[in-house]
């Protein structure tokens, strides 16, 4: 018996971008946009610190659009952000608000504000924009679900509660040393140590402030 012709080799489609792939990079975009606009919020608030320092705060039109660039804007790209990419792909970004801070007070863009910067605060700014460049290029693409199903019996693990009280504990002792005036007197006298504590308390808040961002948007 004759066999039957076998049918034509089906041509393989053109390839796609992984969906996965183009969520994190809109994601990406929206996290850097969030940046600029956190940035350009930030100069204008100090902006109106110092042009309108006059006026009550419901008729500083420099500081109510800082606000709302630094704190609303933000508030709503961080969202998109978190939801589609891996927090340890987007935490780095975070950083860029500090550079394009300093790049624009250097070029004066917002008025009022115009700072010199010289070559080691460059230097600082250009190795923040490598980091960033490199977390994003080998960075994870994967946004699955992973373990995020069993997210409620992490939380409650010694290690990250042990962590939460720890970073929670350096938060409010900071705070209440640096704002009751009772306490100032447990903060340090060198400015150097002062500041440095100040860097780690914000970082640590910072920390905790994505963790939660990333749960709750999932």
């Amino acid at each position: 018996l004759a066999h039957a012709p076998s049918p034509a080799a089906t041509p393989p489609t053109p390839s796609r971008p992984c969906p996965s792939t183009a969520l994190v990079s809109f994601g990406m975009g929206f996290a850097i946009l969030g940046a600029v606009s956190a940035s350009v919020g930030l100069l204008l608030i100090k902006s109106g610190g110092q042009l309108e320092a006059d006026l009550p705060w419901y008729r500083r039109r420099r500081w109510l659009l800082g606000f709302l660039m630094q704190a609303g804007v933000s508030a709503l790209t961080d969202t998109v952000a978190y939801s589609v990419c891996p927090l340890s792909l987007i935490s780095p970004l975070a950083g860029l608000t500090i550079a394009f801070s300093a790049l624009w007070a250097m070029l004066g863009v917002v008025r009022g504000i115009h700072e010199t910067t010289n070559c080691a605060e460059l230097s600082t700014i250009g190795l923040i924009f490598v980091g960033v460049t490199l977390s994003s290029v080998c960075g994870p693409r994967s946004v699955g679900r992973g373990n995020l199903d069993r997210l409620g019996e992490y939380l409650v693990t010694p290690g990250f509660v042990s962590l939460f009280c720890a970073q929670s504990g350096m938060i409010v002792a900071w705070t209440l040393i640096s704002a009751v005036p009772l306490l100032r007197h447990l903060e340090p006298e060198n400015p150097t140590a002062s500041t440095a504590i100040s860097a780690l308390a914000a970082a640590a808040c910072a920390a905790l402030t994505q963790c939660f961002l990333k749960v709750m948007a999932k």
